[in-house]
């Protein structure tokens, strides 16, 4: 059972432009993937691998060219040799790890992937959260991670998830809760203005259908000279 992430060339990457070999192991190289001997290429960790495979679309069906004209056999010919087979234009990557990984090795695992798509310029899709994810997502991508070792664990058990296994997943922040923290601070200082308001009101009632007596001397406050 493994945790897969996509990566593709994006809406800015001439048309979603494929890239050549060349560009994609240079990125692979500076994430710390060493592809010498080309894709699939598997970055180690003690306890499961990082897997980079190629990605390539599905060529469009062509219809078969018309036959030529039936013509006499000509002499044959020396055929010249065929230059090497030229690495393909790659569409994207195909990237797992085991969901039995500690929390480091995962961590670094998504990291690596992160830091790839960055250099080529392309974005990640991750199926399990079925959406596009950046690096500020990398912690919801650690939480996903989590859960799907939780699920698998209670289905399959831990001898198909890997040697390892991360920490208990954590439930997530959302900004719903956020705004439900701010909705009631409003409400409270609404509630507190209310009553200050309300205090204010009843005094000042209190002093319109209650006026001072004339001739009464009213009671002056400390430090206030006589009239």
């Amino acid at each position: 059972m493994r945790y897969e992430l996509y990566l593709r060339p994006g809406d800015d990457s001439a048309a979603g432009a494929p890239l050549p070999w060349e560009v994609v192991q240079d990125a692979l190289a500076l994430a710390g993937v060493q592809t010498a001997q080309g894709l699939p290429a598997e970055l180690e960790a003690s306890q499961g691998r990082l897997r980079l495979e190629a990605f390539h679309r599905p060529a469009a069906a062509q219809p078969p060219p018309a036959a030529p004209p039936a013509e006499a056999p000509p002499a044959a010919l020396p055929q010249p040799a065929s230059p090497p087979a030229a690495r393909p234009l790659l569409d994207g990557l195909n990237a797992s790890f085991p969901l039995g990984l500690q929390d480091a090795q995962g961590d670094r695992a998504v990291a690596v992937v992160l830091l790839t798509a960055e250099q080529l310029g392309w974005v990640v899709f991750d199926p399990q959260l079925g959406r596009l994810v950046t690096k500020a997502d990398h912690e919801r991508i650690l939480s996903s991670w989590r859960r799907a070792y939780e699920f698998h664990l209670g289905v399959v058990g831990a001898a198909e998830l890997g040697a390892g296994a991360p920490a208990p997943s954590r439930p997530e922040r959302g900004t719903s809760s956020a705004k439900l923290k701010l909705i009631l601070w409003i409400a409270l200082g609404l509630i507190v203005a209310s009553f200050i308001f309300r205090a204010c009101f009843d005094s000042w009632i209190e002093r319109q259908w209650n006026p001072p007596v004339p001739g009464q001397i009213e009671p002056m406050e400390p430090g206030q000279a006589p009239g």
